[in-house]
């Protein structure tokens, strides 16, 4: 369990390194609205991978029309709007289908 442990923790810290990025060379991505969304600083984004939980650093846009804050990193990576990564996602569906929803 240990070794197990230690593993997981090392991928994790791996994995959190890996998706760091630096500001963005664009300082404007498209919104959805038309209009363009404008980049205001690195935030932290934490998430709950199959190696365990991963923090990182991505740009943070903000859309002056329309308020919108899209992020293209999010959404490459199936995170957008979730703390659990597509990877736990279907490791909780399959749990989630072998389980009876029945009361006592």
């Amino acid at each position: 369990m240990f070794v197990r442990q230690s593993m997981h923790r090392a991928g994790a810290a791996a994995l959190s390194h890996l998706l760091n990025q630096a500001p963005p060379e664009s300082p404007a991505i498209p919104c959805s609205c038309g209009h363009s969304a404008l980049y205001k600083e690195l935030r932290s984004k934490p998430v709950l991978t199959v190696v365990g939980p991963v923090e990182f650093q991505r740009p943070y846009y903000v859309c002056s029309q329309c308020h919108h804050a899209p992020n293209p990193t999010d959404a490459a990576l199936g995170v957008e709007r979730q703390e659990f990564s597509p990877g736990v996602r279907r490791m909780m569906a399959v749990v989630g289908s072998d389980s009876a929803f029945e009361g006592p």
